[in-house]
């Protein structure tokens, strides 16, 4: 089966996070070879979604080699569902959709079988714990990509591991693992707000207390989890409250909304510091960390500037949050 060239549909894709620019075809795409393999193993797939489509080959051969059944593919960028299109028109069949797509907010199509070939990471956080929340029949085919994908998988509770299948493209992983939804218990885990805008209260071993934030948190290994805001590394067990910018008590919101806008200028009484706000603490009392290390206490902050703009000044009792946060 063809698909279009290449070089030609991948120089159209843009450079933006997740996209795989510049990835070689075995790296980015599964092989039609192994998508007939795994077809042949579960001839009982009734509906094939594949999230992260790329050139559609996978839909478009299922739903060639399965004319009584159906396929969807999803996919965000632009040149690929055109490909993706465009094929399924040479072809000439209509039991495959495309859907131009962004999978970290889009509704999940509903199938049976679900088809992954990606990283770890916020999508895949979201897609799994919408998928969680059904409560039909759902199978997963997993190809690991990057060396963390299924050990990923196995931490979902609800999710039992049935079948391995054996792939003839050299990955990390030489088979294509299959997981079935087990119907067991869902567990809260911090998997199930990486996608959301949440706080975490955070104890470290000092037994201080500090806020950081879920949006673009990473799993990394065993119970250990990668913030992006602030950049650290924090154990699972490590956070006792997981909360709503509106449950927070409002001393904290000026320095929790200005630890998004990068670089700032702190003034104190006898000194002034640059850098960003990194830990902002909340016990045993409240202060903040700057990017270089130094701590403050927020009673001592009389001033803050953001590119030469002043946003807070605690003699004129003045608070001006820009537009970026």
């Amino acid at each position: 089966m063809m698909i279009q060239d290449f070089k030609s549909i991948e120089s159209r894709v843009s450079g933006r996070q997740g996209s795989y620019k510049d990835l070689s075809p075995e790296a980015l795409l599964t092989s039609e070879e192994d998508f007939r393999t795994i077809f042949s193993h579960i001839p009982e797939i009734n509906v094939w979604i594949e999230p992260g489509s790329g050139h559609g080959l996978g839909p478009i051969l299922f739903a060639g080699l399965h004319p009584h059944k159906s396929s969807i593919g999803i996919e965000f960028e632009k040149s690929r569902i055109e490909s993706s299109e465009a094929a399924k028109l040479a072809i000439g069949i209509s039991n495959v959709s495309f859907q131009h797509l962004d999978l970290l907010n889009c509704k999940i199509p509903e199938g049976d079988t679900y088809f992954f070939y990606f990283p770890t990471g916020i999508v895949l956080d979201r897609i799994l714990f919408n998928l969680s929340e059904r409560e039909d029949f759902i199978r997963i085919i997993a190809i690991e990509s990057h060396g963390d994908l299924l050990d990923r998988l196995r931490k979902e509770s609800w999710l039992s591991e049935i079948k391995q299948i054996p792939l003839k493209s050299q990955r990390h992983h030489p088979c294509a693992v299959v997981f079935e939804k087990s119907g067991e218990p869902l567990e809260t885990t911090l998997h199930h707000v990486s996608f959301l805008k949440r706080f975490f209260l955070i104890q470290d071993q000092n037994d201080e207390e500090w806020f950081g934030e879920s949006y673009g948190l990473e799993w990394s290994r065993g119970d250990f989890f990668d913030l992006q805001t602030p950049p650290r590394t924090i154990q699972e067990r490590q956070v006792s409250k997981i909360l709503k910018f509106e449950d927070i008590p409002q001393r904290f919101h000026p320095a929790l909304r200005f630890r998004r806008l990068g670089p700032l200028r702190i003034e104190t009484r006898d000194a002034v510091f640059e850098g960003n706000l990194r830990k902002i603490f909340v016990s045993p009392t409240f202060k903040v960390e700057i990017s270089t290390g130094q701590q403050l206490e927020w009673s001592e902050v009389k001033k803050i500037f953001w590119e030469n703009t002043l946003c807070f000044d605690t003699s004129l009792d003045y608070v001006y949050f820009p537009h970026a946060v």
